[in-house]
């Protein structure tokens, strides 16, 4: 797919989906983005994942931030010590609510 901005001219062949967005895998948006040539599909979701379907390589990447570190550490536990990092010190205690 090619895109123009500016002087310049690009094939993207990739989306990055913001956290929370994504198409679903199988579904007619998923198909006619294929059809247009995106190859590759990233997501945000629980765990890392990685798939093949319908010749576009898809992947969901795991959230990794400050609200996952307080509400959802055992899904880091394999990457890094949420408590470790998190500043409990310098921070008010609502913010850990």
């Amino acid at each position: 797919m090619e895109r123009r901005s500016g002087d310049y001219n690009w094939t993207n062949a990739l989306i990055l989906f913001p956290f929370g967005s994504r198409v679903k895998y199988c579904g007619e948006r998923f198909q006619y983005l294929v059809e247009e040539g995106y190859e590759v599909f990233a997501a945000v979701g629980p765990t890392t994942h990685a798939e093949i379907i319908h010749n576009a390589y898809t992947q969901d990447r795991r959230r990794i931030d400050g609200m996952a570190f307080i509400e959802k550490p055992h899904l880091l536990t394999d990457l890094l010590d949420s408590d470790y990092v998190l500043d409990r010190e310098n921070r008010s205690e609502q913010y850990f609510k």
